[in-house]
């Protein structure tokens, strides 16, 4: 009461009624300013009970200062809980990322062969007595598409996979690596003037290679190696339909300045049209297991190496291996194979069946 300063109930809580509660636990009379042990109690629960209720009013009502009515219990008005802080959602978790699908597989070169003509020129100068092929003289020019199955072994200087001319710089056509590096590069002269001429991807020594050089109707050249594109470009003018007096595979007509080819060769085909894309693919899917593979519409020229066979199957383009080349069909690699893995007879290896090895 002397603590709150707007309860003006002149009765006070009995000064002894706390301590007896709760020091000495014993019975009182609540009405009483002091106690008063002379007077009857009334029962222990009954007076303690009517004791609490007089006490719960003069302390809650001396502790609240807005409560002016000194008869009437008002408690603080209950506090509105503070909510406790919505948790932030978790958050979803970040899906892994959906992973890239896997590319084809790109189509490899296949493992080297060591089969068909066999050129082995350490270096020698073209106009060295190097190994070479001789084809014979036969009408080109026009629309047409060189096919070649083979590899090198090494990359010499201007190194020739074929050169078909009249001499030095005169009506050439040429399939060759650029100097002394691995880059491939075909050039077409019209007498003395070069018409067309494309350097594309580099290739690696010691591994199988098919190259197709397409000229079309239309002065566009073409050039694709293991089945894909990888390089087209105009013709200043038409390629010029000659029977040219060289036709050699593996040698320059430039005497002075290139290398013989050192390698190996295992078809060579010549189409008196452009093959399409579609066509090269097939060639290359074919070819893969059996380079003598030609397409439906046959080529006008056709030498397959790869069984030593030296005339054209559909013309008269037919060669002659010159200075000690040589030649190891197909069929021998395989029986070689076939002796170290002991099979026995109407064995497949390579699905070259081989008869009473």
């Amino acid at each position: 009461h002397g603590h709150n300063h707007h309860n003006h109930n002149s009765h006070s809580i009995p000064k002894g009624a706390i301590q007896q509660i709760l020091e000495k636990n014993e019975p009182i009379n609540p009405n009483l300013a002091d106690p008063d042990p002379q007077l009857g109690a009334a029962p222990k629960s009954a007076q303690n009970l009517a004791f609490t209720r007089m006490l719960s009013t003069k302390l809650f009502h001396g502790h609240n200062p807005h409560n002016h009515n000194p008869h009437i219990y008002t408690p603080y008005p209950t506090p509105i809980p503070t909510p406790s802080p919505t948790p932030a959602p978790t958050p979803a978790p970040t899906p892994s990322p959906t992973p890239s699908p896997t590319p084809a597989p790109t189509k490899h070169p296949s493992p080297v062969s060591t089969y068909g003509v066999h050129l082995s020129n350490n270096q020698l100068w073209s106009y060295q007595a190097g190994q070479f092929i001789d084809l014979a003289d036969v009408p080109l020019g026009g629309t047409l598409s060189f096919s070649w199955w083979g590899h090198f072994k090494n990359f010499y200087r201007y190194s020739r996979i074929f050169d078909f001319g009249n001499g030095q710089n005169l009506d050439n056509l040429i399939l060759y690596n650029v100097d002394y590096t691995r880059n491939i590069r075909t050039t077409f002269y019209d007498g003395s003037s070069s018409v067309a001429e494309m350097s594309v991807s580099a290739i690696s020594a010691d591994t199988d290679y098919h190259i197709v050089v397409a000229v079309t109707s239309h002065n566009q050249i073409e050039v694709y190696i293991n089945g894909a594109s990888v390089g087209s470009g105009g013709v200043n003018g038409a390629i010029p339909t000659k029977t040219r007096t060289y036709h050699w595979m593996g040698r320059s007509l430039w005497q002075n300045n290139d290398h013989y080819f050192d390698g190996w060769m295992q078809a060579f085909s010549v189409y008196k049209r452009a093959l399409s894309a579609s066509d090269v693919t097939d060639l290359y899917d074919k070819g893969i297991n059996n380079p003598c593979y030609v397409l439906d519409a046959a080529p006008a020229h056709h030498l397959c190496f790869a069984n030593c066979e030296l005339n054209d199957r559909y013309g008269n383009m037919d060669a002659t291996l010159e200075n000690g080349a040589s030649c190891i069909p197909e069929w021998q690699h395989h029986v070689e194979l076939a002796d170290v893995l002991e099979i026995g007879t109407k064995a497949s290896v390579d699905d070259t069946y081989l008869h009473e090895v």
